[in-house]
């Protein structure tokens, strides 16, 4: 069987381009690697095809699709933790295991297909707007469809909060056989007693919780599948010693900041609370300010610095950033563009019962500078000064 690729720069000998809108231009440089030929489509068209080229692997497997602002990846690691210790095989697609969150079509239906062929019982996925609105996940069958919450994030796609919630909202009124929303969810309490700290990380357990309960687990299976279940690298994780605690998280949205900050502030007790943060240039500008806000109102000092400024002007995005609060508090924030040198001197800043909250990039081991990508992992560098302490 020929193999497909929509990138032309992984064509092989005898592969066959799909050219997905825009990509014209690249068709002549797949036909120079040597493919065999090419086909232009819209993407549902390529969803279509991509189904019925992979023998429908949706059909042959249980599939789980998880959308929302906030908790996707948590939701589908901890779903994926507890299949495999209830002794399915299950997969997880995501933020952790994908350049993009939900990849094109034809990625997930060779990602379905192959684990098929590896005795794959389950097949777990987030679910980003961005592949709703483009089609991404057409035409797949979800077994069940969840949504963890909604709140600002993407503007700079969708332009409205009305059209994203939407979009998210029509994921799972149109998909799955069963639907799982968050106010099924929120109010249950949890079966078994959990380790993990953050009011936001124990929502996360509820709806994974529940989306087990209809998979057709008892509260004994899903108490036994959760009990020790660790959360994913960069999602409230801590670094360092009991008496000065830093805690790495991918909080990139007002609501996520405000839910991180939240359950530091419980666990600071008597210490102060400090927090670094940034916001990702070319994206949704609306809530850089909304972020600010929640930064001064919540922890006792702020350091703004650059996350992946990408191609805009890091001093309009701090500058965006300030408007959201007053010129006098303001004065109470250090700038400090270079992220390194922020988590550093913020570092240092500590008491010995302090905490530090290093928000927005989590996991990543990079950072976007204009056109170019470095490695940066805010875990590394913390680490790197708590070891001088």
């Amino acid at each position: 069987m020929n193999e497909y690729s929509i990138d032309s720069r992984t064509i092989n000998n005898g592969d066959i381009y799909i050219c997905l809108p825009n990509g014209e231009s690249y068709i002549g440089e797949a036909m120079r690697k040597g493919a065999a030929g090419y086909l232009i489509m819209d993407r549902r068209q390529c969803a279509n095809w991509m189904n019925q080229i992979y023998n429908f692997p949706s059909k042959q497997m249980v599939v789980i699709g998880v959308t929302g602002t906030n908790g996707k990846t948590s939701v589908c690691h901890f779903l994926g933790q507890a299949l495999k210790k209830l002794g399915k095989v299950p997969v997880v697609l995501g933020t952790l295991t994908s350049p993009l969150t939900t990849p094109e079509s034809i990625e997930i239906a060779q990602k379905m297909e192959a684990h098929i062929k590896s005795g794959g019982t389950h097949f777990i996925m987030e679910v980003s707007s961005h592949a709703i609105v483009q089609h991404r996940v057409y035409g797949i069958e979800f077994d069940i469809t969840a949504l963890t919450n909604i709140s600002q994030d993407h503007l700079d796609y969708h332009l409205t909060f009305s059209s994203y919630k939407q979009t998210k909202l029509s994921f799972i009124q149109d998909n799955g056989r069963l639907k799982l929303y968050s106010s099924d969810f929120m109010d249950k309490p949890l079966c078994f007693q959990s380790s993990l700290k953050g009011g936001f990380t124990l929502k996360n357990l509820k709806c994974t919780q529940e989306i087990l309960r209809l998979l057709g687990y008892s509260s004994k299976e899903i108490a036994f599948s959760l009990n020790d279940a660790s959360p994913p690298p960069g999602r409230f994780e801590i670094l360092g010693s009991t008496s000065r605690q830093v805690v790495v998280d991918y909080a990139h949205t007002p609501d996520g900041l405000k839910n991180v900050l939240e359950s530091a502030k419980e666990m600071v007790g008597k210490g102060s609370l400090h927090v670094v943060f940034g916001c990702g240039g070319d994206r949704d500008r609306g809530k850089r300010s909304k972020m600010a806000r929640i930064a001064v109102d919540l922890a006792d000092t702020v350091w703004v610095t650059q996350d992946n400024p990408r191609t805009e002007n890091p001093k309009q995005i701090v500058d965006d950033i300030l408007n959201g609060v007053s010129l006098e508090e303001q004065k109470a924030i250090e700038v400090i563009h270079d992220r390194g040198k922020a988590i550093e001197k913020a570092i240092l800043a500590m008491g010995k019962r302090d905490m530090l909250v290093i928000a927005g990039k989590g996991h990543e081991p990079y950072q976007i500078l204009n056109d170019k990508v470095i490695d940066f992992d805010d875990r590394l560098v913390a680490m790197k000064v708590l070891s001088t302490l």
